[in-house]
């Protein structure tokens, strides 16, 4: 019973160690100790927010135009 236990805990280890060595590896960092590219990168970052912004706004937009047409065609 306790080899068993053993056994399957080691493939199940097995198992999350190969997952994570396929995972993508995390984002790297900007090296902060340049300040041209710490400012690039936030400036790209701020960029991204703001078009992931205004793409919400558009979908919200849509969201609305078409909620009354899906609200009169579930009163018939």
């Amino acid at each position: 019973m306790l080899r068993r236990i053993k056994v399957a805990y080691i493939q199940e280890f097995n198992r999350m160690e190969e997952a994570l060595k396929n995972q993508a590896p995390a984002p790297a960092l900007p090296d902060f100790s340049n300040p041209a590219v710490a400012a690039r990168a936030w400036a790209e970052e701020y960029e991204q927010r703001v078009a992931a912004e205004e793409q919400k706004k558009l979908l919200a937009v849509k969201v609305e135009e078409m909620q009354p047409a899906w609200v009169f065609s579930r009163a018939g």
